[in-house]
């Protein structure tokens, strides 16, 4: 997901939406030689099934005994794609954790694309510097609407996407996002 190639066209060849491409396109040469990977296992999924579908529901899904003494709320799911549904003026946020599988020592920085100007959203932090190979770092990512509030009719998502680039430009992470205007229950 990460390493996919994004530009995509729909049917009409335009640019596809985020629900439309999902991921990507798999680039296999990226995809042998990875620097950032998204810190997730098994159990999480299954604490995130627990969270949906209780014990009963996770062990029909799982076909085995399952613990479901954690659960894992569907924002929290450590996963590269990121959507944040912000209520009214308050702010939206998630914490994603990150493993550094590629070069020891190397520093990533953030940019975020947004495709409208009715959200603001931020990063923290804006570099994570790696020293160790399989070092973890967490970063935080936030959104709340502009003054005007968020849409109202017509497209009620706003996309974009977050990359992380290394500093000598080799490597470039890329993970879906996307702001909400319809209300969740998580």
């Amino acid at each position: 997901m990460t390493t996919a190639d994004t530009d995509i066209s729909d049917e009409l060849l335009e640019p596809a939406l985020y629900f439309t491409k999902g991921a990507g396109h798999i680039n296999p040469n990226k995809a042998v030689d990875l620097a950032l990977i998204y810190d997730i296992i098994d159990n999480d999924y299954v604490s995130y099934i627990c969270g949906k579908f209780g014990e009963e529901g996770a062990r029909n899904i799982a076909r085995e005994v399952v613990d479901c003494s954690k659960s894992v709320p569907e924002e929290e799911l450590n996963y590269p794609s990121i959507l944040l549904a912000p209520k009214g003026s308050a702010t939206s946020k998630v914490t994603r954790m990150i493993i550094n599988v590629g070069p020891v020592r190397s520093s990533y920085t953030v940019s975020l694309t947004i495709s409208e100007t009715s959200v603001s959203a931020t990063i923290t932090p804006k570099t994570l510097t790696f020293t160790e190979l399989n070092e973890k770092k967490s970063f935080t990512v936030s959104a709340e609407w502009s003054v005007d509030g968020p849409p109202t009719s017509g497209n009620l998502f706003v996309e974009g996407k977050l990359t992380w680039t290394s500093d000598d430009g080799i490597y470039v992470v890329t993970s879906p996002f996307v702001v909400s205007a319809l209300e969740y229950s998580y």
